[in-house]
């Protein structure tokens, strides 16, 4: 009953009150892959990633053929303070996954955010440039290919390429536009935002090219 309880509370998305039953199944010695995911998932869903962690991961044991298992299990990792063990069953994830492309798509883009947590930039642009391969739709992806460049592997040249891609999906008539926070509280248009940003990496690259043609005043 305990159990039963625990997943109907889960799927009325009260995830504290399943967390409740599921712990006190726990504490009668229940092992089931059953209780140990759907308390894995619950604590996911209040975003105590280290607990998520735990005991996704003994339901995985039980279950390594499960995706949707793997990938919230890699999920939590990155989220918690396990990144390379994030890294790895994100893809184990890839491995298994047969979904569509948006949705493998989605795994190599929280792949590629958890190998930026991990510092393994070239790795993380690898994971996007495969995202965007598999769904060159995602206007937000080309978004993070261009930040990516712009902000870890600081090749301005290519960052400029890919904003200027993602500024051609701008939509044409009027309605709402994603929007991005930035620091002082101010949330404003991606679009607007990587306008500005376009200014300034075109005139850091003009200084830097002057500065490279000037004349050495040196005899």
């Amino acid at each position: 009953m305990l159990k039963l309880n625990g997943y109907l509370n889960f799927l009325d998305k009260d995830f504290i009150t399943a967390i409740k039953s599921f712990e006190n199944c726990i504490s009668l010695n229940d092992t089931s892959n059953f209780t140990y995911k759907y308390l894995g998932y619950s604590y996911f869903k209040t975003e105590e990633y280290q607990k998520a962690k735990d005991y996704l991961e003994k339901a995985f044991q039980k279950d390594t053929s499960n995706v949707e298992l793997c990938y919230l299990l890699g999920l939590s990792c990155n989220y918690s303070v396990y990144k390379e063990l994030g890294i790895q069953y994100l893809s184990k994830t890839i491995e298994l996954a047969t979904p569509s492309s948006e949705f493998l798509s989605q795994v190599y883009q929280d792949f590629a955010a958890a190998n930026t947590g991990f510092y393994k930039y070239e790795e993380a642009l690898e994971a996007y440039l495969k995202a965007y391969e598999l769904n060159p739709n995602d206007t937000l992806l080309i978004f993070k290919i261009a930040s990516h460049y712009d902000n870890w592997i600081k090749d301005k040249d290519k960052a400029l390429i890919y904003y200027q891609i993602f500024m051609k999906t701008r939509p044409k008539e009027k309605k709402p536009l994603p929007k991005m926070p930035v620091p002082g509280g101010i949330v404003v248009s991606y679009y607007d935002y990587v306008e500005r940003r376009m200014g300034e990496i075109k005139e850091e690259l003009f200084w830097q090219r002057e500065k490279h043609d000037a004349p050495s005043t040196k005899q």
